[in-house]
């Protein structure tokens, strides 16, 4: 994936430094030097394939015309890109600390070229977070004491907890972008990956079509597995007359050096207040079905028109993202019966992700 890219009109963060003050010296006996104790960046990568920065009507599913199934599985690769973009922001954070050059600083402060606002960082040792341990704490305020970030991590093995609010790491974004949270859970501890992260967004402007996001990317060897769900409080598919929202929910494998991979999704209504069998009770195929005969259309032709490409899975190749659906299988071994079989992946319950609000830790 590209790095520099941004969802929304954000340059989220770029503190390049103006200034950098110390302002305390280390209160805890070990002499650690900050540049020296941050984790690396995160490279969990998704393919191209399943995640691209396509050309939305605002993130609207909605289209001129008669929606049909690859409508559905394009947009896809638009919203697991909201949510992998975001540990770019996490990146640049630990970059920025990196640019400081702090020596031996629990507190210090930088004035942000971006919004010309003191942002204030406070190191911690030895602290917790849901009952886990981390061995480093770093808490950032702006000038007027504002929460902006707020991260946990150890470096042996590398875990990461970053919550992240993005206006008040720079306030020259528009007011809309207020109350927009990250959070960002990265680790190579996973019994059963060897990398992984859970990445959850709140508060996103409803102007864009979705309000909130939280999916998971676990990786093995040049495997990608991605769940999640998207949540569409105003989303229009066929009935007009449908309200409440609904989930985008899926499940994808991607192949990271063939740039390939396959997904499902299911669009249940925002309500459902279960994850079992989504995939299977409100697939594409059987939501735009249901839809049709609400509204009444009965032309053949217009029905086979919308339900082509409506089959699960739905097949991915690299820019070209969707390519094909259901028995359509495109002429490549990569798209074996195991690598297609995403039985044993399931996304979140959708009324947890219309609910979600996140805040930072009280630790």
């Amino acid at each position: 994936m590209r790095r520099g890219v941004r969802f929304l009109p954000l340059v989220l963060i770029s503190l390049l430094l103006a200034g950098c003050n110390e302002e305390a010296a280390l209160t805890d006996p070990e002499d650690l030097v900050l540049n020296e104790i941050l984790p690396g960046e995160i490279t969990l990568d998704i393919p191209d394939a399943l995640s691209f920065n396509t050309t939305l009507a605002g993130g609207r599913v909605r289209q001129e015309g008669i929606i049909e199934g690859d409508d559905i599985y394009n947009n896809l690769r638009a919203f697991i890109w909201v949510g992998e973009s975001s540990k770019e922001i996490l990146n640049d954070l630990f970059e920025l600390m990196v640019i400081a050059n702090i020596d031996s600083a629990v507190a210090f402060s930088i004035i942000s070229d971006e919004d010309g606002r003191q942002k204030d960082f406070e190191l911690k040792q030895r602290t917790s977070l849901d009952s886990r341990n981390f061995r480093f704490q770093m808490n950032v305020n702006d000038e007027d004491g504002s929460r902006a970030a707020q991260l946990f991590w150890n470096t042996n093995p590398i875990e990461i907890v970053a919550f992240l609010k993005p206006y008040d790491i720079n306030r020259t974004e528009e007011e809309s972008l207020a109350d927009l949270f990250y959070k960002i859970d990265y680790t190579q501890d996973d019994s059963d990956y060897e990398e992984s992260m859970l990445v959850s967004i709140s508060n996103i402007p409803e102007s864009t079509g979705l309000n909130n996001l939280q999916m998971f990317v676990g990786k093995n060897g040049d495997i990608i597995e991605v769940f999640g769900n998207s949540n569409h409080p105003n989303i229009t598919l066929i009935n007009p007359s449908f309200t409440g929202g609904r989930n985008y929910a899926f499940v994808a494998r991607g192949d990271a050096v063939l740039d390939l991979g396959v997904a499902a999704v299911a669009l249940p209504p925002s309500a459902v207040d279960t994850n079992e069998g989504l995939i299977d009770d409100f697939s594409v195929f059987s939501v735009f079905e249901d839809e049709l005969m609400t509204v009444g259309i009965t032309d053949q032709e217009v029905i086979d028109l919308v339900l082509a490409n409506a089959s699960a899975p739905a097949y991915f190749v690299g820019e070209d993202g969707f390519i094909s659906s259901g028995t359509t299988i495109p002429d490549n071994p990569a798209f074996s019966n195991s690598f297609i079989d995403l039985s044993g992946l399931t996304p979140f319950v959708p009324r947890d992700i219309r609910d979600l609000d996140l805040i930072f830790s009280e630790e």
